[in-house]
């Protein structure tokens, strides 16, 4: 209920806004720090609930994020019309309007894709102390923001996140975290596709 305080905060405060009067914006860096700090709270007196539920309310907050990112965004930017481009949307266009940058790496196949990204904020965990496997997946937010947007454009999926090991900075040879999002198409979205290839 915390998560959705805070979103329906945030949206309160939008629609109140003076209009033509934008918003400071928040850094991310502060978004990080109320994120993973609500996160270990939960972790912390709801011991017993297993992370797939807290997964699973994350990914909910997230399509809803997603959706209102999407009607926010420009109405001349050009909706997707296949699954490449809808995959290059959310990885380009949404991924930019949400963290700043593209998403760093895209491995597709017919059925589903692959979109992983090294954004801080994913990697860390809840608590620190406890191994990454042992803990609810925070990408699951950002998954479901990917969900709510792919939903809304006609292109039904379902969505997740996974921790990937840590890459090598070639420069600083810090490891770098990643999380891997995988999309897997609806079977309607699929047949649509093979559709379109034929004719």
């Amino acid at each position: 209920q915390f998560l959705y305080f805070i979103g329906e905060t945030i949206a309160m405060a939008n629609a109140n806004a003076a209009p033509g009067t934008a918003l400071p914006p928040v850094p991310l860096t502060t978004f990080t720090h109320l994120f993973n700090g609500v996160a270990l709270t939960l972790a912390q007196i709801t011991p017993d609930t297993k992370f797939d539920h807290w997964e699973a309310r994350l990914n909910a907050l997230g399509r809803d994020i997603g959706r209102r990112s999407l009607e926010a965004l420009d109405r001349e930017v050009a909706r997707p019309r296949t699954t490449e481009d809808a995959v290059a949307f959310i990885s380009d266009a949404m991924f930019r309007r949400w963290f700043g940058q593209p998403a760093a790496a895209i491995d597709a196949d017919e059925l589903s894709v692959y979109i992983t990204d090294d954004i801080a904020f994913l990697w860390q965990r809840p608590d620190p102390t406890r191994p990454h496997h042992l803990q609810p997946h925070l990408g699951a937010l950002v998954a479901g923001m990917i969900k709510g947007v792919l939903d809304q454009i006609g292109f039904g999926c379902q969505a997740s996140a996974v921790y990937l090991e840590p890459s090598v900075d070639p420069e600083t040879q810090e490891p770098m975290p990643q999380t891997q999002f995988w999309i897997r198409w609806n079977a309607s979205v699929i047949e649509r596709g093979r559709r379109m290839a034929a004719s």
